[in-house]
Formats: C-alpha cells, sequence, structure tokens
C-alpha cells in the first residue's frame, strides 16, 4: 500500500499533468504567441517493462512542448495510439533549459493516461533536456524512470526514452 505522503505527491503531479494539457489551448499570452501548427512532427519513443508491458516499444509521432511563465515549466505532450487504447504521454521539468531533472518533486516528472482509465505515475527517474531552441524550433533529449499505476500501483520501468519535441510557445 502506497504511503499518504508518495500518493499526495503523485495526485500532485497528475493534476498538474492534466493542468498543462488545458495550458496548451488557453495558456495566457506571453508575448511569443504559439505557433499554429496543425500537423505537429515531434516524436517520443520509450519501452515499458512491468506490470502487464514486456518489452513495450512506444513510437508516438505527435509531440509539442510549451512552456509557462507562470509556472516557469516545460510541459511536453505526445500523444498516439497503442493497439486499440488512446495513449497520453506528458513529461513535466522545470524551467526553460537544457539539463538532467530528478523526478523527486511533484514539478517534474513523466507519466501516462492509457484509454483515460489507466494512469501512471512518476515514482523515480530522470529527464535530460540536451537541446532547448526557441519557439518554432524543437526541445529534445531522453528519460527513464520508473512510473506507478494507480490503483493497483504495478511499477513499470520506462527506458530508452527520448524526444523531439515542436517548441509551440
Amino acid at each position: 500500500m502506497m504511503n499518504t505522503k508518495i500518493y499526495k505527491h503523485f495526485l500532485h503531479l497528475f493534476l498538474l499533468l492534466l493542468l498543462t494539457l488545458f495550458w496548451i489551448g488557453c495558456g495566457k499570452d506571453n508575448g511569443t504567441g504559439p505557433v499554429v501548427d496543425t500537423n505537429p512532427t515531434g516524436t517520443m519513443t520509450f519501452t515499458l517493462n512491468g506490470g502487464g508491458f514486456t518489452n513495450k516499444a512506444i513510437t508516438l509521432k505527435t509531440a509539442i512542448a510549451r512552456y509557462d511563465v507562470e509556472e516557469q515549466m516545460t510541459a511536453i505532450f505526445a500523444a498516439g495510439v497503442l493497439e486499440t487504447d488512446s495513449i497520453v504521454c506528458g513529461l513535466v521539468f522545470p524551467g526553460n533549459r537544457t539539463g538532467t531533472f530528478v523526478w523527486s518533486t511533484p514539478e517534474n516528472g513523466f507519466g501516462i493516461v492509457l484509454s483515460q482509465q489507466n494512469v501512471y505515475l512518476p515514482l523515480s527517474g530522470t529527464t535530460t533536456v540536451s537541446s532547448y531552441g526557441p519557439v518554432g524550433s524543437t526541445v529534445s533529449g531522453s528519460f527513464s524512470g520508473k512510473i506507478i499505476r494507480m490503483g493497483t500501483y504495478d511499477t513499470v520501468t520506462v527506458s530508452n526514452g527520448q524526444f523531439s519535441a515542436r517548441h509551440i510557445q
């Protein structure tokens, strides 16, 4: 059973990921304006092991990056289809710069929503941002760690994570 402190940590990050989805469409104007792209070309790839996954390689071909000025955080979102299920992934890290970020605070980490029912939140891991270009270019890097499925508390290992997302705002 997950203790209350860890549960609150995951709940906070999940809510943060959901709010970031809303920021993409209705964020406050920061003066640069979003880049309108009806066909984002960014990608996110990773492999899942554990909790029912066995070397499950996932490639999502729609990935965007958005920096929120007020929260001072960047969110990378990727979406697609995994077999017959919809999948949305969020990768959040503080600031708008390159560097390595540990998934140890509610402000950064990796999460997955699978079929709107299965929610996976970060347990431990790192995100390394290798390039952070201006709006209109790309934000890219790598990530790996462990996520946990809410409800069942199954632990899943995330490996070989790579992202290259279109920087829209």
